[in-house]
């Protein structure tokens, strides 16, 4: 199949829709998981040093994602739907597996 045929599918378009909604929703979750933490750790006798160092893998993954988000919209601004689909498909799955401790 023609690479420009694949980008103009509306199953390549309506995938990319949902990834990019799954990548906004592991931000979003990612982003709660870290105030949790922060808000769990809010002591006087813990240093702030130490709240960086518990969230750092949220702040780290996020900023991760949020690399991907933007890959993604620079490809479907391309109209490469196709290569853009891909790309995120494989930041989740590295995000997801660094995150969950299996490359730690």
């Amino acid at each position: 199949m023609n690479i420009r045929v694949l980008n103009e599918n509306k199953g390549v378009k309506i995938a990319s829709n949902i990834a990019l909604l799954m990548s906004l929703l592991i931000l979003l979750f990612d982003h709660l998981r870290y105030l949790h933490t922060a808000l769990n750790l809010d002591n006087p006798l813990i240093s702030k040093d130490l709240i960086f160092y518990a969230n750092k893998s949220y702040i780290l993954g996020g900023i991760f994602l949020i690399l991907g988000i933007i890959g993604l919209s620079i490809f479907r601004i391309l109209k490469l739907n196709l290569i853009g689909l891909i790309s995120i498909i494989l930041f989740i799955i590295i995000y997801l597996l660094t995150t969950n401790g299996l490359f730690n």
